[in-house]
């Protein structure tokens, strides 16, 4: 893919600018799959948390559940 710049650019700098370019969807998509990776990084302990919250509530409920029902 041209850049938009290369028309104004020395032939040198044209090859440069062209080569730079032609790699910048595989910088991108490297770029993305690592910051998805890293943004579930950052998620895994409020992930961690929610799962804890949600038992605790869990066995909570069924207690009074069961002490409702039973009792």
């Amino acid at each position: 893919m041209p850049s938009l710049s290369s028309t104004t650019l020395p032939p040198v700098l044209q090859i440069i600018d062209h080569s730079l370019t032609s790699t910048l969807p595989t910088f991108s998509f490297c770029f993305l799959f690592f910051s998805f990776f890293y943004f579930l990084f950052l998620l895994f302990p409020f992930l961690l948390f929610l799962r804890f919250l949600l038992l605790f509530l869990l066995r909570f409920l069924f207690l009074f559940l069961f002490l409702f029902l039973f009792l």
